[in-house]
């Protein structure tokens, strides 16, 4: 597992990571006094090809030697949200729930 810790671009510290294709990965907001954005972002072009949320059984299977320590990054819901809202393209939403992240992955 490789974890990598984000901040204040006026300290030098990162304001984002390169994931790379095939990686399982999660977020969570340590400063729980504070907030924080994640979002995913991908080029040329997202699609959902090849693209899935991974089970809690999967995480477990995966990463059992540190599994209780990550068990809460692994909780996920698929939420569709009405078309109205963006009649201008089809909007799907998916939130994981991620400390109090929100991960949100849109196409056109």
């Amino acid at each position: 597992m490789l974890f990598t810790s984000f901040g204040d671009t006026e300290y030098n510290q990162k304001a984002m990571a390169v994931i790379p294709k095939g990686a399982i990965f999660a977020a969570e907001n340590l400063d729980k006094s504070s907030y924080c954005f994640t979002s995913c972002a991908t080029t040329p072009k997202f699609t959902y090809d090849g693209f899935r949320l991974v089970s809690n059984k999967e995480i477990r299977d995966i990463c059992s030697a540190d599994y209780e320590k990550i068990k809460h990054l692994a909780s996920c819901q698929k939420h569709v949200l009405p078309n109205e809202e963006h009649s201008s393209r089809k909007r799907k939403i998916w939130h994981a729930k991620i400390g109090r992240t929100l991960v949100d992955t849109f196409y056109q």
